[in-house]
């Protein structure tokens, strides 16, 4: 039976944490070649660029790294260790945003680094001051006097002088890594990619695939990155109160050099979903690795007047409404430059609030635009506009009709953007913005998998991106995949209860293990309602219920129910001194 490509990259992942001594004989050591400099045997790692040590001759890998330090950021954004500014909300929100990882207290375990799965935890994250890159996302703290212990999974320390390991006899390989004998042997496809998967061709020969991080046709190189992470805020624009659960949004992340588009990527989200759960998106936007390119990057490296001066790169968002089988509407444009792009890797973290337009103060009433172009404020930039080419049109006016869009390249329902595909793609061939339902590389496929209503119980179905997958939007009644479940309810009738000036219901769960009480719901009143209303589903349940009485100050606590098994209640309760329960204090004070 042939295994899919999922199952395929989980079977290298676990052969390479099954044998780690296999990474050592058939990988190469992961370099980064962008900045060229003597560094001796070993390859620069993209992480000793301005690690605060001089790893080249001359210290080229320190060139403008005080821009970092002098990094100022705005009063709602916070600091990262390393001179980085995320949004001030992503401080201590459980995920790390920082490329040092200093935005979060818990540390993290990076010693399972070499055999895991490519994350931005490992693949993207920098070292902090005194330590030492591993290379694959482990860092250990180095002494610069003192020839270093093994603390590497990779054993980088030790690459191209393994026979001064004292530990154990180890032969310095071809590749320059470790291995416990001289044996030459040929390719394994598990370790053959180092951080990619590999996958056998028709001749037997084996073909990488890369991660973004990485490129080579054995993924052995560092890929000059940007990392952009976003979440899209909608509470204060018009979707906030909507009631159009058949609207989406597509978001088009456009990376721009000198205004041309590098490379495109786009996001489709719910709105209900944005609303009421709204997540961060991480995508990777690759610089060019063209000849031209890399002697610019290469050359613009030792300008610091340029460095300082010109920001050739930036990122420009757009989002678009979708709505049945009409074409995409631009609603939003954001445009961020890029101020750090000599790094090999950077972060740019934003939260883009789509806020409701000022229509008093939008820069776009004095039609500054030609007739070939559409004015959008800039919404991250108030004051400013930008003049974006309409569908078909493109050139540096937006005047010359791209033929491909003028012979109907893209169906009738969507929008044709030449150039959009971005240098990196060719731009052969324009892009085409599908409207609802449009599916395929021109907008020519249609679905709709909600026609034949798949949603019990009167819920909404949505659909999604991909073409066999629905969302259903259940009432407030029902849960499941298609809503087919009915939630628990709690239902109580509470016919006495003492006077109080504030009250709060609280409903738990226990667990057996530890004893605790789990609150998975709370609600706080003046005045305890005569009827208590609460419906769970199967992940959560309910089994004490207590109500907390509060009066000069002073708090009471009554246990009203108590279901073990955790299902529907449907009754009569009073709070009273039958169901009050003392302070444990009380139980033994002297008389």
């Amino acid at each position: 039976m042939e295994a899919t490509f999922p199952e395929t990259m989980l079977w290298e992942i676990m052969m390479r944490r099954n044998n780690l001594w296999e990474m050592q004989k058939y990988s190469d050591i992961v370099c980064y070649t962008t900045l060229i400099c003597d560094y001796g045997l070993l390859c620069l790692d993209w992480r000793d660029i301005c690690d605060g040590v001089q790893q080249c001759m001359f210290g080229y890998d320190e060139e403008n790294c005080d821009t970092l330090e002098f990094n100022e950021c705005e009063d709602d954004e916070y600091r990262c260790m390393n001179g980085i500014c995320i949004p001030e909300e992503y401080f201590l929100d459980g995920t790390y945003d920082c490329l040092d990882l200093t935005d979060e207290k818990e540390q993290f375990n990076d010693t399972k680094c070499i055999f895991h799965p490519v994350s931005y935890e490992c693949d993207d994250r920098i070292c902090l001051r005194s330590y030492w890159s591993c290379g694959d996302g482990q860092c250990v703290q180095h002494e610069r006097d003192i020839f270093p212990y093994v603390e590497c999974k990779s054993f980088r320390e030790y690459y191209h002088m393994c026979e001064l390991f004292d530990d154990q006899s180890l032969w310095t390989l071809p590749n320059g890594k470790c291995y416990e004998s001289s044996d030459q042997v040929n390719p394994s496809i598990p370790y053959y990619c180092n951080r990619g998967v590999g996958v056998y061709l028709y001749n037997g020969q084996i073909a990488c695939f890369c991660p973004p991080q990485y490129y080579g046709d054995k993924c052995q190189f560092h890929n000059d990155r940007l990392i952009f992470q976003f979440y899209l805020n909608l509470s204060q624009s018009i979707y906030a109160q909507t009631t159009h659960s058949n609207t989406m949004l597509k978001l088009l992340v456009i990376f721009l050099n000198e205004n041309q588009p590098l490379m495109t990527e786009s996001f489709q989200i719910q709105l209900k979903d944005a609303i009421n759960f709204p997540r961060k998106n991480l995508i990777h936007l690759l610089y060019s690795r063209s000849n031209v390119s890399l002697y610019h990057k290469r050359t613009r490296y030792f300008n610091r007047s340029d460095i300082l001066n010109q920001h050739p790169y930036s990122v420009r968002i757009e989002v678009y409404e979708l709505s049945s089988f009409e074409k995409a509407r631009l609603v939003a444009v954001w445009l961020y430059p890029v101020h750090f792009d000599f790094l090999p890797s950077f972060r740019l973290v934003k939260v883009l609030h789509l806020i409701k337009p000022d229509t008093t103060t939008n820069p776009c009433h004095s039609n500054p635009c030609n007739p070939y172009q559409e004015c959008h404020q800039i919404l991250n930039q108030n004051a400013t506009y930008i003049c974006l080419c309409r569908p078909n049109y493109k050139g540096h006016n937006c005047s010359i009709l791209d033929k491909m869009c003028e012979q109907d390249f893209c169906s009738c329902k969507s929008l044709c953007k030449p150039n959009y595909r971005g240098l990196l793609s060719s731009n052969e061939q324009p892009y085409c913005l599908c409207s609802l339902y449009e599916i395929g590389y021109r907008c020519d496929l249609m679905y709709d998998k909600c026609h034949s209503n798949p949603c019990r119980n009167h819920g909404t179905c949505l659909s999604t991106t991909k073409p066999q997958e629905f969302i259903c939007l259940c009432d407030e009644y029902h849960y499941g995949y298609r809503c087919q479940l009915e939630k628990r309810a709690i239902r109580l009738y509470i016919t006495r209860n003492p006077p109080h000036q504030a009250t709060a219901v609280q409903y738990f769960d226990i667990n057996f293990v530890s004893l605790d009480l789990l609150l998975v719901h709370q609600r706080v009143d003046v005045h305890l309602p005569n009827f208590l209303h609460y419906l769970f589903g199967e992940q959560i349940t309910t089994k004490l219920i207590v109500v907390k009485l509060y009066s000069n100050m002073q708090s009471n606590i009554y246990l009203i129910s108590i279901r073990i098994d955790g299902e529907s209640i449907n009754g009569t309760t009073e709070v009273s001194e039958k169901t009050h329960c003392p302070h444990v204090q009380t139980l033994f004070q002297t008389k």
